[in-house]
This record gives structure tokens, C-alpha cells and sequence, in this order.
């Protein structure tokens, strides 16, 4: 095993997968792992590391680590961290409404171009914004049937 912030020696982790609570996987199944990289509006040095560190923490990460650091310009750190999410995610609950639509050929699409032609130009000769809604929907309700 490797040594140092990426050591997994001594970690004990569930490594089965279980899809009523997941995870970030970094390197190791459940060890919550995740690396994100921010910029604090403070001067390079060991309060900003601080900072960071303390940033993660009230992000809800568990072990913060500043990896890297580098003053972008006067007053300002950039940061590059790993940190451990504690929380889960039940995959099973998730539930994300799909769209359904019918889908054209290129004929039938060349076909409502020409019906949308023909109500636009039909329109330009109606009064009232009535008449030009009934055209138009009267093509795509006639274009747009299941094939």
C-alpha cells in the first residue's frame, strides 16, 4: 500500500456496494473520498491554510487536506483538497421524470415546416391573434400524431 494523504492502511471501509447508501468512491469503494478546488480571497501562507481546511469542514467533509496551494495574485490562494463525505445517497428512491416525445423523419419534418409556412402566411391576412393560434395549432396537432 501506498504511504502518506492517500494511505488506506488502517481504514477499515465496507467495500460491498450497496445502492441504499453510496458514496463518493476515490480510491477505495465507501471511503467517501472527494477533491475539490477553490479560491479564498486571503494571502498564501498558513492562516489560509487554516481557512481551507476549516472551509471543508463547514462543507461537511470529514478529514480535510490541502494538497496544493498557490497564490494566484496578491491576496488571493488558490486550493486544491480532498476531504471525506460522511453522508449517503439512497440510489433506489431516485425518481427523474423522463420526457416522452414522438419523433420525426425528415419527411414529416419537411412536412410541418411547409404547414407552419402555410399558417404564417395565412396569419398575415387574419385579424385578431385568434385566427393565427387556431391555424398553427391545427398543423402541429395534425403533424404530430403518434407514428
Amino acid at each position: 500500500m501506498s504511504g502518506g494523504l492517500y494511505s488506506m492502511e488502517g481504514k477499515d471501509f465496507d467495500k460491498n456496494l450497496d445502492l441504499k447508501a453510496i458514496k463518493p468512491y476515490g480510491d477505495t469503494m465507501n471511503d467517501g473520498k472527494v477533491q475539490l478546488s477553490f479560491t479564498l480571497p486571503v494571502p498564501m501562507g498558513d492562516e489560509a491554510i487554516e481557512a481551507a481546511k476549516q472551509m471543508i469542514r463547514k462543507m461537511g467533509l470529514e478529514n480535510p487536506q490541502v494538497v496544493f496551494y498557490q497564490e494566484l495574485t496578491p491576496g488571493f490562494t488558490f486550493f486544491n483538497c480532498y476531504g471525506s463525505c460522511a453522508h449517503t445517497v439512497d440510489y433506489t428512491q431516485i425518481h427523474v421524470p423522463k420526457v416522452e416525445s414522438n419523433v420525426m423523419d425528415m419527411h414529416q419534418c419537411d412536412e410541418l415546416g411547409r404547414c407552419f409556412a402555410i399558417c404564417f402566411s395565412q396569419a398575415a391576412f387574419c385579424k385578431g391573434f385568434a385566427a393565427y393560434t387556431i391555424l398553427c395549432c391545427s398543423c402541429v396537432q395534425r403533424e404530430s400524431k403518434p407514428l
